[in-house]
Parts: C-alpha cells; sequence; structure tokens
C-alpha cells in the first residue's frame, strides 16, 4: 500500500477491484515516492503506487533476500564484506545494518522492494539518532539579591542614608528586570524543551512506521502534535505531525481493513484542510484532498452507499484545479487514476453505465502521461482499472465485445506487473482477469473459460494469503467460490459444490458485517446460492432454510436505495429458493413470496439499465408462474408467463448467452405444453415443441446431463399428447418420436433426477407403444403390431390380448406364450375369460356370459370377432365385429379394431 505518512512526495495509483473495484495512492512518508500494493473488496483489489526509490545499496532484490535470510538463521559471517559494504552505503554501523536486515526479515515486504524498504528504514534509522543527539537540556539558576545597611541610618548619616537607599532601589529594579531576562529565558527552554520533545515522539512514530505498527505510530504523532506550543510560529510543525498522523491512520485502515482508522483519518485530513487552506499553499492543498479522496474511497468502498464515494470524487476533482498536467503531470495522471477508481466503484452500485464511461475516460487520460514505455508498472495499473471498468459495462451492456476487451487489458497488464516484478500487483490482475473470465464462461457452453477464471484465482491466493492480506484473501476466496458453483452446476459434480461452499464459508471468517459490510452481505447472497444449489440434490428443506436466511441477512445491507442492482439480484436470488422450498413443500404460499421477489426486482432491472438481469428475471418469474397456472383454472398466469419468457428471449440470444437462452426455450416450451393440454390447441403444442427442441441445441447431454434429461421428457410428453390427438402417419410419426426422446433421457448413465421418475417414463413408453400397436393392427401392419406390443410388455392383460391377436395374425399363434404371460391375471377379473377363450377353456358362449357389464359385451364381440376369422370363420366373424361396431364406444380400442377388420373383410 502507498503510505500518506508526510505526504509531501509524489502520488502513487491504485488498481480497481470488481464489485467493490479498488486502493488509492496518497503521498509516501518519504521525501521519495513508492509504489503501493492492493486493496479492495470482492475480486480483483485496486493498487495503490508510487514512484520508485533509487537503489544505491548496490545489491539485487534476491541479494538482499539473502542477507536478511542470513540475519534470521545467525550465518552473518559468512557475508562481512557484503555487510561491510552496506553499512557504508547507508551511512550506518554494522550492527545498525544486521538489526535492520532483521527488521525486513519478520516483515512480509514483496521481493522486488527489498532494497527500497531497506533504504527506508536506515533512513528512518539515521533520523532517529540525529534527534537524540539534538536533545540537550539547559536548566539556567536564578540569582540572589543582597541586602545593604541600616547602619548608616542608625548612625544619624541620613545623606549617605538617601544615598544608599537610592541605590537600594536601583539593585531592586536592575534585580526585576534580571528577573523578567530570565522568565523570557527559561520561557524559551520551556519551548525549545517541548519542541524536542515533539520531536523524540516523532522519532518513535518514525521507528514504529519502520515496523509497521501504524496505529502506535499515530499515536505519536499526536502526541508530537500536542507537545508543539501554541504560538504561531510553530503551526508548520503541528501541520507536518498532523498530516503524519492522518498518514498512519489511513495505512492502518487501508492496509488491514480497520475503517474506524479511517474514519479518523477522514477527521484528521479535514482539520488539515482547514489549517492549510488552499491560497496559502495550494499544491499541499491539492495533496491533502488527493489523499482526503483516497480515503474516503477506501471507506466508501467497504462500507457501501455512495455518499462517501461522491465525496471522493468531489475531493478528486478540487485536487486536479491545481494539480493539472501542464504544472505536475504525474500527479495529475495519479490522481485522474484515483477519479477513476471512485467513479468505477460508483458505477458497480449504480444503474446505468455514466459513471463507468467517465471511469475509463478518466483512465485513458492518465495514461497519455504514464505510458507502457515511460512507467511499465504504472501503465499496468491503469490498465487493469481500465479492463474492470469494461467489464463491468461489459456485464451493464450485455455484450461479450466489451468483456473481450476487458480481457484484453488484463492480459496486455501482466506483461509488465508480473510476478517476480510487483507480486501483489500481478495478483491483483489475475483476480481481475479470472472475473472478466467467469463472465464470458457463464455465457458460454464450455467450461475452458470458467477453468482458466478458477487458475487465475488460484494464482493469486499464493500472494494473497490470509496472514498477509485478510481481506483481499477472503475476497478471492468468494471468487473462488463462485467459479467452483458454476463449475458444479455445468458437470454435475456435488464435490465441486461442497468445495464451493467451503471456500465460500472461509470467506466469510474475514468478511464480517462490522468489517466489510459490502462485501460480507456479496458473500452471504454467494453462500445462499450455494446452498440452494445442493439442497436441490437432497429431500430436506435444511440448506434452502438457511439459504433464504442468508439472503435475507444480506437485504439487510443491500438496499435499494443504496445499491438498487445489487438489492435487485439479491431478491431475484431469494425469490430462486423460494421456489425451491414451494417445490419440497408443495407449497403454493412459498411460490407466491418468489413472484413478488421476481416483480419486486424487475422494479429495478428495467431494460433500459440491465437487459441481461432483467431478461434472467423474467425467465425466472416465468418459470414459476408455470406451476402456479397448472394449480388454478383458466390460462391467465399460464399466458403472462408465456408473454414474460417471449420478452426475455427478445434480449436473449444463443450466440451471446446461448446458457440462460436455452433456459428461456425449455420454459417457454413448459408454458406452452400445459396451455396447449388445457385449451385442446395442436399449434400450442406444436411451439412447445419448437421450444424444446431450440433448447437442446444447446443443453446437450454432454454439457448439462440433467437439464437435457428433464427437456427430453417435456420433449416426449407433448410429442405423446400430439400423437395422441392425430391419426395415421402423423401420429405414428409423433408417437415414435416421442419414444426416441423418453429413451434418450433413460441412457446410462442416468442422471439422477431422471431415476426417480424411471417408473413414469417407462409406463409412458409403454402407452405409445401401445397405441402405435393398436394403429398398426388396424392397419394391417400385424408384424410391426406385435413387435409394438411386445416392447410395451406385459403389464395388463388387454395388451396381451393384442400381443396374441397380432402375433397371430402373423402366423405365430402360440397358446404356451399366451399361457405363459397371463398366468400372474387374476381369473375372476374381465378380461381374462376373453384369454380363456384363445386358451380353448371357454366357448364363445361362455364367455359372453361372463361379460357382465355392457363395456364387457362389448369387447367380448370383437373378440369373438378375432376368435373366429383366426379359424377362418368369415361369416360368424363378421357378425361379431359388426355387433361391436354397433354397441362399442367409439373411443374403444375394440370399436377402432373392428371397423377396421371390417373394411378388410369387405361386404
Amino acid at each position: 500500500m502507498f503510505d500518506v505518512g508526510k505526504l509531501h512526495g509524489l502520488l502513487g495509483r491504485v488498481i480497481v477491484a470488481p464489485l467493490l473495484l479498488i486502493g488509492l495512492t496518497g503521498a509516501d512518508p518519504l521525501s521519495a515516492p513508492q509504489r503501493a500494493e492492493t486493496v479492495g473488496n470482492q475480486s480483483p483489489a485496486i493498487i495503490a503506487g508510487r514512484d520508485a526509490i533509487v537503489n544505491y545499496t548496490g545489491l539485487t532484490p534476491e541479494q538482499v533476500q539473502d542477507l536478511t535470510k542470513a540475519t534470521a538463521a545467525g550465518t552473518v559471517g559468512q557475508l562481512t564484506d557484503q555487510i561491510v559494504d552496506l553499512s557504508q552505503r547507508l551511512g550506518v554501523t554494522k550492527n545498525a545494518v544486521v538489526n535492520l536486515l532483521h527488521i525486513l526479515d519478520q516483515q512480509e515486504v514483496p521481493l522486488e522492494r527489498l532494497p527500497q524498504k531497506l533504504i527506508e528504514i536506515a533512513e528512518q534509522y539515521k533520523k532517529f539518532q540525529a534527534q537524540l543527539a539534538a536533545l540537550n537540556p539547559q536548566n539556567p539558576l536564578a540569582r540572589s539579591l543582597a541586602e545593604q545597611a541600616e547602619t548608616e541610618i542608625k548612625a544619624g548619616r541620613f545623606e549617605q542614608a538617601h544615598q544608599l537607599l537610592r541605590q537600594v532601589t536601583q539593585a531592586q529594579i536592575a534585580a526585576a528586570q534580571q528577573a523578567r531576562e530570565l522568565r523570557q529565558k527559561a520561557e524559551a527552554a520551556e519551548d525549545e524543551q517541548l519542541i524536542q520533545a515533539a520531536a523524540s515522539s516523532a522519532a518513535e512514530g518514525d521507528l514504529s512506521m519502520t515496523e509497521l505498527h501504524y496505529l502506535q505510530a499515530a499515536d505519536l504523532f499526536k502526541e508530537a502534535g500536542n507537545l508543539v506550543p501554541p504560538a504561531d510560529a510553530y503551526e508548520d510543525k503541528r501541520i507536518d505531525y498532523l498530516k503524519r498522523e492522518a498518514g498512519a491512520l489511513y495505512q492502518q485502515g487501508d492496509e488491514f481493513g480497520d475503517g474506524n482508522a479511517l474514519h479518523a483519518a477522514i477527521e484528521r485530513y479535514h482539520r488539515l484542510l482547514e489549517r492549510q487552506p488552499r491560497p496559502r499553499a495550494p499544491l499541499e492543498w491539492a495533496t491533502t484532498e488527493n489523499d482526503l479522496g483516497i480515503a474516503l474511497w477506501s471507506l466508501g468502498v467497504r462500507e457501501g452507499g455512495s455518499a462517501l464515494l461522491e465525496q471522493a470524487v468531489a475531493a478528486f476533482r478540487d485536487a486536479l484545479q491545481e494539480r493539472t498536467r501542464e504544472r505536475v503531470p504525474p500527479q495529475w495522471a495519479a490522481t485522474q487514476n484515483n477519479l477513476g477508481n471512485a467513479l468505477a466503484t460508483l458505477g458497480v452500485r449504480e444503474a446505468g453505465s455514466a459513471r463507468l464511461q467517465q471511469a475509463v475516460t478518466a483512465y485513458r487520460e492518465a495514461q497519455q502521461v504514464e505510458t507502457r514505455e515511460r512507467v511499465p508498472l504504472d501503465w499496468a495499473m491503469t490498465q487493469t482499472n481500465l479492463g474492470i471498468s469494461l467489464w463491468m459495462l461489459g456485464l451493464r451492456e450485455n455484450s461479450a465485445a466489451r468483456l473481450e476487451e476487458a480481457v484484453a487489458a488484463y492480459r496486455g497488464a501482466l506483461e509488465e506487473s508480473t510476478r517476480e516484478r510487483a507480486p501483489f500487483q500481478w495478483a491483483a490482475t489475475e483476480i481481475a482477469l479470472g472475473n472478466a473470465l467467469v463472465t464470458l464462461g457463464e455465457h458460454e457452453s464450455g467450461s475452458a473459460r470458467l477453468e482458466e477464471a478458477l487458475a487465475a484465482f488460484r494464482n493469486a491466493l499464493q500472494e494473497f494469503t490470509r496472514e498477509r492480506r485478510p481481506l483481499q484473501w477472503a475476497i478471492t476466496q468468494f471468487s473462488v467460490a463462485n467459479v467452483l458453483a458454476t463449475l458444479s452446476r455445468r458437470e454435475g459434480d456435488a464435490t465441486r459444490l461442497e468445495q464451493a461452499i467451503a471456500a465460500n464459508r472461509d470467506a466469510l471468517q474475514e468478511l464480517t458485517r462490522e468489517r466489510a459490510p459490502v462485501q460480507w452481505a456479496a458473500a452471504q447472497v454467494g453462500l445462499g446460492d450455494r446452498l440452494s444449489t445442493l439442497d436441490g440434490r437432497d429431500s430436506g428443506t435444511a440448506r434452502l432454510e438457511e439459504a433464504v436466511a442468508a439472503y435475507r441477512a444480506a437485504l439487510q445491507e443491500q438496499t435499494r436505495e443504496q445499491a438498487p442492482l445489487q438489492w435487485a439480484g439479491t431478491q431475484v436470488s431469494l425469490g430462486n429458493a423460494l421456489v425451491m422450498l414451494g417445490a419440497h413443500e408443495n407449497s403454493t404460499a412459498r411460490l407466491e413470496e418468489a413472484v413478488a421477489a421476481y416483480r419486486t426486482a424487475l422494479q429495478e432491472q428495467t431494460r433500459d439499465r440491465a437487459p441481461a438481469q432483467r431478461a434472467a428475471t423474467e425467465v425466472s418469474l416465468g418459470a414459476t408462474l408455470i406451476p402456479l397456472g397448472t394449480r388454478e383454472d383458466g390460462t391467465a398466469r399460464l399466458e403472462e408467463a408465456v408473454a414474460l419468457l417471449r420478452d426475455a428471449l427478445a434480449d436473449l440470444s444463443r450466440e451471446q448467452a446461448p446458457v440462460p437462452w436455452a433456459a428461456a426455450q425449455a420454459s417457454l416450451g413448459n408454458a406452452l405444453a400445459v396451455l396447449g393440454a388445457r385449451a385442446n390447441s395442436n399449434a400450442r403444442l406444436e411451439e412447445a415443441v419448437v421450444a424444446y427442441r431450440a433448447a437442446l441445441q444447446e443443453q446437450t447431454r454432454d454439457r448439462v446431463p440433467a437439464q437435457w434429461a428433464a427437456i427430453e421428457i417435456s420433449l416426449g410428453q407433448t410429442l405423446a399428447a400430439l400423437g395422441d390427438r392425430e391419426s395415421g402417419p402423423a401420429r405414428s410419426e409423433r408417437l415414435g418420436e416421442a419414444i426416441a426422446s423418453y429413451r434418450a433421457a433413460l441412457r446410462d448413465p442416468i442422471p439422477a433426477a431422471v431415476l426417480m421418475q424411471k417408473d413414469d417414463i417407462l409406463n409412458n413408453i409403454a402407452q405409445a407403444q401401445e397405441t402405435l400397436g393398436f394403429d398398426d393392427f388396424n392397419r394391417g401392419d400385424f408384424a410391426s403390431s406385435a413387435q409394438h406390443f411386445r416392447e410395451a410388455g406385459d403389464a395388463t392383460a388387454y395388451r396381451i390380448l393384442w400381443l396374441h391377436l397380432a402375433s397371430a395374425r402373423t402366423g405365430g399363434q402360440d397358446g404356451k406364450i399366451l399361457l405363459e404371460k397371463s398366468a400372474g391375471l387374476n381369473p375372476a377379473e374381465w378380461p381374462f375369460p376373453v384369454i380363456e377363450l384363445f386358451l380353448g377353456r371357454r366357448t364363445p358362449a361362455d364367455t359372453l356370459a361372463a361379460a357382465s357389464k355392457p363395456d364387457d359385451v362389448c369387447e367380448a364381440q370383437f373378440y369373438l370377432g378375432q376368435w373366429h376369422l383366426l379359424r377362418s370363420e368369415r361369416a360368424a366373424s363378421i357378425e361379431a365385429l359388426r355387433t361391436a361396431e354397433q354397441i362399442c364406444p367409439k373411443d374403444f380400442n375394440e370399436y377402432a379394431g373392428a371397423v377396421a377388420e371390417l373394411k378388410r373383410l369387405g361386404p
């Protein structure tokens, strides 16, 4: 992180963090500015940095690292020559060098900064020595006054007494004058002692800064300021100590996520602006405005809302009034970058794209001065920040082109900010790259982008450890959880999902509501998403109840006023969990709650502000209205669902968003299928078939096996419904397609959800085979009919009978098979007497006598006709078949069979 200790160095820079975006730049505690590291919330952090300190140690970072390790191991004897040379270059003793190297070893300092950090703490050490040497207390003693004589008066020598008394008076006046002079000297000495005491306290503060003990340093700088005498002559010293106190507080807040420290830093910067107004010192005033903006931005990122971020934008714009490109180009560029960060963070939290566009402009302005050739690392940081804003614009505009621009920007940045040169900056950029790849991957069918994103996040965790950067570590863990959850959904892999939940819970150990409320809320939403997905794989509701609680907790921070689009997104997630609870509990009330949540979200997710999110919510709302509409009379809910889903498809293209597009098509098919069945509309059923087949183009078995199987089953049911309403070849074609869809869903490996429906699906296949068997029998294709009845199975006596009849017509009549297949039937139930007729156990008269109901008599006449026909008794067959034609209901298979048979037999 960049330091804002003395605030008189040149500015640094920052890298924006997606979702929160960011960390800014400020002044350095040394006269030479330095590069800052990473800060942020929810993904890549913004990296703040400063100009580099000239390395006059004569050592490479690796050599300094070797020396620090040697001091830790107690083996510096082998490196005596290097220690001596280094002491001469630094201007300190050999023992001091060893102590300074030991301090470096105890702190987490990036490799590339070791030489600069060594120089920094050596300078602090020398300053400390000089200040101690200057402490030389002086305490002058007062002189006594002599008293003189009464002798002359006693002797009566009055004239001499007058002279002596005058001398006494003059002596007393002289003594008073001398006392006044002594008092003035004492006051000056007192002031000098206080100034020296303040310097001593500040020196100790510098030592604490060297040790990275920022709160201790802030207290010492505050003590120093309080020790300075109140005279106007010492105002510059008071201002200096106040700046150093503010800088230490900022670094504590920025590096350790301490919100109280940031609040305190902001208060100190406001006091500085009052003491150092613009007319008196314009550039110093501008520096303070810049550092105030940084602190406001850092706190605003953590606390949410827009007020602090708006103040940060105003502070940066104020600073740019004095920090012009012509006057101080490096500082102008750094403040432009900081302004971009604040605008980008506001852009994330607000609807629309205006702020994000302004951020892009600010970053590109900064790059006019900080080119890749002149300052490659600064250029890389701004390039990363630019990429983050392009990424957010891609999300808002549903633009794959913007997302690809963002990826290109990150990859360019990584060419300069390598892990060896700038490890934290490299890690932050890896996170930013991972986020963009996740967004692209979520809109693509394959998993390659998601796997690449996961690798990027895990790369970043090599530098963002929990010990070094707890908040960044937690944010990155949350990103890992997100991508693992998406991969689990794609692959149907429960292990990935459990890993995602574990990573999410790890993140929440550091992302507390008190410490980072915005990130905490986002992590609560993520945990809810994970739990909702996992709970869908078992039969209980505990996980879903926990998910609902997580979403509702998040909404305590993600308010509509502070973050309208995030609030809307969490409302959608809450709705999704309620839908699943409603399915588990068979509860209309839960579904109604979900519908309310979706409708609430759509109030903010307008087509002009968030078209992609709106489309996704319309799909969810439409899908939820379908079961509600199915449970109600009428078609109003179902028609609304169709309208919503078609409206969503107007904003979703297969090319740009294949996954949500396919989900919308599948839900549209469901709504149309129910409407078609309810309204007896073949046209609606045909539309449903088209929608299902469209969905299957993207939701393939390889990509999403469970979803693919579910759509195949729905397609089969719709084709079967169409087949039942048609006749002739069209009917056979539809039923054949339905059977193919059912069988596809049952191919190994069968998804778990399909296994639960396996018996129903097999029954649907048997029903379709039976219908095809009847149709082929009536057309005279007895071989095909027999095959269909054979595949339909032996679940009913009628299938056994018709299989026997069809087989007999092809010359395959076999009483043994009929006997075997009917062995498990109840002889007391109809139509077992008919089976006995074909087995030779009953006569036609006995069979008719066993038919106790009119429907049984109808069927008996048809089967008697078939019995006579197989015995070549044409006249008797025709008589029985005509009777069946006359008395059978027209929706009976026996009626259709009698009509077809009579047509074949002729007059």
